[in-house]
Order: C-alpha cells, then structure tokens, then sequence
C-alpha cells in the first residue's frame, strides 16, 4: 500500500480478468472489500477503506489475464486515538468480486 500512513494518500487498485470459459464474457464492475491484514485483528479491515468505483462494461475474451479494470483506491483510515503504527507497513488482503452477465463465470 504505499507508505500506508493514516489519512495518506489513496493508493490505486486495478487489475485483470482470468475468464476460464472457452468463450467471452460480458464484465459489468468490479468491487472490493478489505478482509484484514497482516498486522493481525487489532489492525484489520476497519484501518482501511475502499473508494471510488470499477464500472467495465466490456466483453472479456477467455483466458488469462484478459481485460483490465481499474477506478477503486485504498487508503488507511486516521483513527488519531489508536497507535496505528503496525498497519503502516501491513500487506492488506482484499477480496474482488467482478459482475458480469454470468456471474459465476469471470475471476480476478
């Protein structure tokens, strides 16, 4: 995440497709959601927060690494009455989740 400091900047977040269907898919967004991180429970996912938003509206071709998305961030949530120092070089685990018109049908 950058430098991780508590109301720092945001950090960007973007990526792409893994379509494992023999043909394309239509992707509508993507979403993401913080599921903790490395510094353990006391620093977890209520430290972050997700801004912004992933619209696609693409069809993506099968196979690896196919298509892109991008337009969500991260950043460190400034709680200035809790020492927050071991989130700042924390990995940060994040759950993405792709709609598309067959929902079971696309990976991240």
């Amino acid at each position: 995440m950058g430098s991780g400091d508590p109301g720092g900047p945001a950090q960007t977040l973007s990526g792409n497709f893994d379509n494992p269907n023999a043909s394309a898919v239509f992707a509508t967004a993507v979403t993401a959601t913080v599921t903790g991180s490395s510094a353990g429970v006391s620093y977890g996912a209520t430290n972050f927060a997700i801004g912004g938003s992933a619209p696609v509206g693409a069809s993506v071709a099968s196979g690896t690494g196919k298509g892109s998305w991008g337009g969500l961030t991260i950043s460190m949530i400034d709680k200035p009455t809790v020492n927050q120092d071991a989130c700042k070089k924390a990995t940060v685990n994040i759950s993405y989740i792709a709609s598309a018109d067959e929902p079971d049908d696309i990976w991240l």
